[in-house]
């Protein structure tokens, strides 16, 4: 029995075109077979894209999607856009069959900064990022630098007064619109741009990575550096709220504790901040007091951390009691008769870099009781 051939053969289609770096990128530039009356699986597609021979095999999972290889793309031109002739041929049961009919795509693989040995969207030729702080430092940001940092990179291959500059800093945009090149930029060794103190307070603290994207400024295709990762240390924690004594007697604006309050059993003490505390944070509690037994010594007794503690649950879940913690008696307590103590606690956030200090709370202890007798001895 002779084998039916195929037939009808439909028109191409190409569904990403007309064609950019973006589409080669993401794996976007395909060229589409619709089914054919006859087909049969194994039948090889003979596709022209541009002259070029490119080769797809029928499974019968319609429509056939055969990717345009990037050398095949890039052949047709990385300086100027192109169009592209695309038809195909059947071959089946040792016979070709064909051509369908021919449609045009148009292709721009234009750019500032690309390369022809892949579409991208990384040229890892292009000068990576220095940054240099306000402070002076480089690849890094440190405590209490605030001012804007300054973006150094090689001039590019190529730099054109009319491409445009996007500085990225954790993914956030350094301008708007992006920076446009000048005539002097393309004799100039280097480029220096502005990191944005605002952008920089944006993305906080941590390994911050840095990079720039390429633009022509005629067509939509982006070229990026390699990253430069920059280690931001710069911000604290600087509004935290004090530690609170839920026993502590208030006298105008002093609060205080006495054997009445059972200090001899511990100093009940609660971290407790909505705004600033949340889960994975660690803290750790400083216990100063001041003494032996005067309120208004000026020589630390007890001088001691606690252990971290690590926040299980953000501050603002609703009914959250704050971090709770019993100072015991010995060793924290037992040193002072009458004393001040000046406790804060240290934060170190999740992300394991911004850190602060809370203010200290004062407050008046006594373990002196009427009858001039001492609790606790």
């Amino acid at each position: 029995m002779t084998r039916a051939l195929p037939a009808n053969l439909r028109d191409p289609e190409c569904p990403a075109a007309p064609l950019d770096l973006t589409d080669a990128q993401l794996n976007r530039a395909e060229i589409w077979i619709r089914k054919y009356d006859n087909a049969q699986a194994g039948d090889q597609v003979f596709i022209e894209f541009n002259s070029f021979l490119i080769v797809g095999t029928v499974d019968l999972s319609w429509p056939l999607k055969v990717k345009i290889p990037w050398e095949d793309l890039r052949d047709g031109g990385l300086t100027a856009p192109y169009v592209a002739d695309v038809f195909y041929n059947i071959h089946s049961g040792g016979l070709i069959v064909g051509p369908s009919g021919t449609i045009t795509v148009d292709v721009d693989l234009t750019s500032a900064g690309g390369r022809p040995e892949d579409p991208g969207p990384v040229n890892p030729e292009l000068g990576p990022v220095t940054v240099t702080s306000s402070g002076g430092l480089t690849n890094e940001i440190g405590p209490g630098d605030f001012g804007d940092a300054t973006a150094r990179f090689a001039r590019y291959t190529g730099a054109t007064a009319g491409h445009l500059i996007q500085l990225w800093w954790k993914g956030i945009p350094c301008f708007d619109p992006p920076y446009l090149v000048t005539v002097a930029d393309e004799t100039n060794p280097e480029f220096m741009l502005t990191v944005p103190a605002e952008v920089i307070k944006q993305a906080g603290n941590g390994d911050i990575p840095t990079w720039y994207t390429l633009n022509n400024g005629v067509n939509d295709n982006f070229v990026d550096s390699v990253e430069t990762l920059v280690h931001v240390r710069a911000f604290a924690v600087d509004n935290l709220n004090g530690i609170e004594y839920p026993d502590a007697l208030a006298f105008d604006d002093l609060f205080a504790l006495t054997c009445d309050q059972d200090i001899v059993g511990g100093i009940k003490t609660v971290i407790r901040d909505p705004a600033n505390l949340q889960a994975g944070d660690q803290i750790t509690l400083h216990w100063v007091v001041y003494g032996p037994d005067d309120f208004y010594s000026a020589e630390k007794t007890v001088d001691l951390p606690f252990p971290p503690v690590t926040v299980s649950h953000d501050h603002t879940d609703p009914g959250h009691p704050g971090e709770r913690f019993t100072v015991p008696f010995p060793v924290y307590i037992q040193p002072v008769v009458s004393g001040r103590i000046e406790a804060y606690y240290h934060v170190l956030k999740a992300d394991g870099v911004t850190e602060g200090d809370s203010p200290v709370t004062f407050v008046l202890m006594t373990r002196r009781q009427t009858g001039n007798t001492i609790c606790g001895n």
